[in-house]
């Protein structure tokens, strides 16, 4: 039961853009050891939204090393390891667009998220947010506190483990169907989830029209991003449904609509459409914000990560 869970904060939207790092080492199931570095992010800009959620500031990592530099340090303990996070998708999307901008290669490292695991270890659950899940087994902490945040998540796993009386994580993905991450040289394959065991879904489409904000929902996030703004959503998603998205938008007081216009603020894309972007294949939506951008537009475009990282 050997791994490291993992949590970064980011200065602003872009994954590249890491300042906090927490880092938990488990050997034999114990916490063996803590970590957490700051990140001087490059380029040095931190987004009011960012620091509104995890209260780091430019000054508290001015003279923090850049994650180029402190690479040397890190990668022994990606490097033929397993890693966990909390919705892994966002964490090793950092490691993969950090590692990119400064055309670093990609270390062999398994990955496994435990957001993912607690879908299928507990579907009739509302929600699967750290603070949530943790309190559920008696553990609670500072939310987007780097080191804590991966406190939590090494405890969530050693608590899946004892409960499953499972003796590894290998063992653990098998039973509840979820297949590992792999990052490599050149590329990644994304954790997944089989769909079977989880609570369904209402089949019947949602008109756009229909979604109305649900008094009863509990906003969690910075509510302040969404008041006021126009969003549309384009693409496949794979951590929820569209309308799932859209309904979030709502109960955050955003605006939604089916098209792309001037006064549109924000278009959030599905994870696998965002990832087609970068090989020049994008949707109709997507084309006519990046029109929109190239003309002086002030529309946001930001991936299904990034939006769920602005939820929680």
């Amino acid at each position: 039961m050997n791994y490291i869970a993992i949590d970064f904060e980011t200065a602003n939207a872009k994954l590249s853009s890491p300042c906090s790092l927490g880092m938990v080492v488990v050997e034999d199931g114990e916490i063996r050891s803590k970590h957490h570095w700051y990140i001087r992010p490059e380029p040095f800009y931190f987004n009011p939204m960012n620091i509104s959620i995890h209260g780091i500031t430019p000054e508290m990592t001015e003279d923090a090393p850049t994650f180029d530099v402190l690479w040397p340090e890190l990668e022994p303990f990606f490097k033929n390891n397993i890693v966990i996070a909390h919705n892994a998708s966002f964490d090793m999307g950092v490691v993969r667009h950090t590692l990119d901008y400064f055309g670093i290669s990609y270390p062999n490292t398994s990955y496994f998220c435990s957001m993912k695991l607690y879908q299928k270890m507990t579907p009739d659950f509302t929600s699967y947010r750290l603070p949530m899940l943790s309190k559920s087994i008696g553990f609670e902490f500072k939310h987007h506190d780097a080191l804590e945040d991966s406190i939590a998540c090494s405890k969530l796993i050693l608590h899946a483990l004892e409960q499953s009386q499972c003796r590894s994580i290998e063992e653990l993905a098998r039973q509840y169907r979820v297949t590992l991450g792999e990052l490599y040289p050149n590329g990644y394959t994304p954790c997944s989830i089989s769909l079977s065991g989880l609570r369904s879904a209402p089949r019947k489409s949602k008109s756009i029209t229909d979604i109305r904000p649900d008094e009863n929902a509990t906003l969690t996030g910075d509510v302040t991003y969404f008041e006021g703004r126009r969003f549309a959503v384009t693409g496949s998603f794979s951590s929820m449904s569209r309308n799932e998205a859209l309904q979030q938008i709502v109960n955050h007081g955003g605006k939604i609509s089916n098209t792309i216009t001037r006064s549109t603020d924000v278009l959030v894309v599905g994870e696998k459409d965002y990832q087609k972007m970068h090989e020049g294949k994008v949707s109709s939506k997507l084309r006519k914000a990046l029109e929109l951008q190239m003309n002086g537009g002030d529309i946001e475009i930001v991936s299904e990560e990034e939006f769920g990282k602005m939820l929680v």
